[in-house]
């Protein structure tokens, strides 16, 4: 089958790269034709009435000293894009299979009619969180622009929050959107109890991994043999994102407990690297500490004993989840690894299962 994912986009988010991937990954292995919808929602493209619109915007707030946003915005993002990105998106470019860059509405449907997908796939990561897709149209991460007769699935979809964010009129439409899908699962037991609440029970959901546990640990030790990486520049790796003062006080606070050195990663300042590298700071790290979603994943795959510090900003409802489907309890996680690994492969199993089944009936 010929098969189009549609994710969160692309950017220079180490676990929204790895998800891509394993998707894609597992797709091919199966047989299937597969193709990520490379989308950026970029400011560039705006048109002159909304950038007008904004910039003026901006300009009374710098004015009140509201903001420190640039006025015209859209230069100011679009010319540091190549700088942020360039740690990543070369490992994008070499394993993801993806269609030409599609930056709104109109490009999207032309690519599809051309292309002539036979399926879609929306997932995995928070594709349901309003405040991650509205840019681009929430619509859309509920398949609207797929043509009648294609599959339409929802893999390992999450919401983020205990709690959608759409508005009433807004949960009318992708209500309807739903129940056109032919197959749903969710990374979250909050996101199937989301579904419940709302009556949203046709396709009835299943919880399921997040792809990147589709993968066995094999699979990225040898990723990083491939790549260009080096040892760390410490033992104890430190992933943390909205890093701040407090969170610094954290680490150096571990760190002296337990004697060992810190070693950070970030997806915007002078400690990015690329997604191999990244894979190997777990492989090369003692113990992790981490308020990222993937932090936990990978501290898992690969065994690392963690801290998990909660980041309710980016949605602390799937860390709760993760850690109650492989037995992992508190903020200081020593898990028994031979438990953790069992029931990896089990959750594994049953997802892939559960793409066969969603892919063929």
């Amino acid at each position: 089958m010929k098969i189009a994912i549609l994710t969160l986009r692309v950017d220079n988010n180490y676990g929204g790269h790895l998800q891509r991937y394993a998707l894609s990954r597992v797709l091919r292995d199966m047989g299937h034709e597969v193709s990520v919808l490379y989308f950026r929602s970029t400011w560039l493209h705006d048109s002159a009435k909304r950038k007008i619109k904004v910039a003026a915007k901006n300009f009374i707030k710098a004015i009140l000293g509201r903001t420190h946003n640039p006025v015209l915005y859209w230069r100011h993002e679009d010319y540091q894009w190549d700088a942020i990105r360039a740690h990543t998106y070369p490992f994008f470019e070499r394993y993801v299979p993806h269609s030409p860059l599609l930056y709104d509405e109109k490009s999207l449907k032309k690519h599809v009619n051309s292309a002539q997908y036979e399926g879609f796939i929306v997932g995995s990561d928070q594709v349901w969180r309003k405040a991650y897709t509205q840019r681009w149209g929430v619509e859309r991460f509920f398949l609207d622009f797929a043509p009648k007769g294609t599959k339409k699935i929802a893999y390992a979809a999450s919401f983020g929050l205990p709690e959608m964010e759409y508005d009433v009129e807004e949960l009318k439409r992708l209500g309807n959107l739903y129940r056109q899908l032919n197959a749903v699962s969710v990374r979250e037991e909050s996101g199937l109890d989301i579904l419940k609440r709302h009556g949203w029970n046709e396709p009835q959901a299943e919880l399921v991994v997040d792809p990147t546990m589709l993968l066995h640990k094999e699979h990225y030790l040898e990723l990083i043999r491939k790549g260009n990486t080096h040892p760390s520049n410490g033992n104890m790796f430190c992933y943390v994102l909205d890093r701040n003062e407090e969170l610094d006080e954290l680490v150096h606070k571990i760190a002296s407990e337990r004697k060992l050195t810190p070693f950070y990663a970030s997806i915007d300042g002078d400690d990015r690297m690329s997604v191999e590298q990244w894979l190997r700071s777990f492989v090369d790290a003692e113990y992790v500490v981490t308020n990222s979603y993937h932090g936990v994943v990978f501290s898992l795959i690969f065994n690392k004993p963690f801290y998990l510090v909660e980041n309710k900003q980016r949605g602390n409802a799937r860390f709760a989840s993760l850690m109650k489907m492989f037995g992992v309890m508190g903020e200081n996680n020593e898990p028994d690894w031979k438990m953790v690994n069992m029931s990896m492969e089990e959750y594994k199993e049953l997802s892939i299962r559960y793409i066969e089944h969603a892919l063929t009936k």
